[in-house]
């Protein structure tokens, strides 16, 4: 079968609260499972790498399912753009959660730090 991914976002999220990315998405008929969560995030103002976790709620399959976010160090000087300087590439997270039927999806994600946040839903 072959992998498709449904993108998330742009939506500003909410320091210290969970907030959903998008709108609900309704997973097409034959989707067997979810096999990966990708992100992209974006600010100039905040100086270290900000911590907090994706999470993935699913109608038809008991959850929530919540995921740490990998981020790497961030370089450079506090309080300027260059604050953000380098930003290690945020590889996909693997999953493997079986989904019966179309299920409708709900992505959030709860951050440290009011971010600019696009999400991606990766299945087959």
């Amino acid at each position: 079968m072959a992998t498709k991914c449904k993108a998330f976002g742009q939506t500003a999220s909410v320091a210290d609260t969970k907030t959903q990315i998008g709108s609900d998405y309704t997973l097409p008929s034959g989707t067997r499972k979810i096999t990966a969560l990708h992100m992209s995030i974006f600010t100039l103002v905040k100086a270290e790498a900000p911590a907090g976790y994706i999470t993935l709620e699913i109608d038809t399959v008991n959850g929530p399912f919540e995921f740490p976010i990998p981020i790497a160090m961030i370089t450079g000087t506090s309080g300027t753009e260059a604050a953000w300087g380098s930003l290690t590439k945020l590889g996909p997270i693997p999953v493997d959660i079986p989904v019966p039927g179309a299920g409708v999806c709900k992505l959030y994600v709860t951050l440290d730090a009011a971010l600019e946040v696009y999400l991606g839903l990766q299945f087959e």
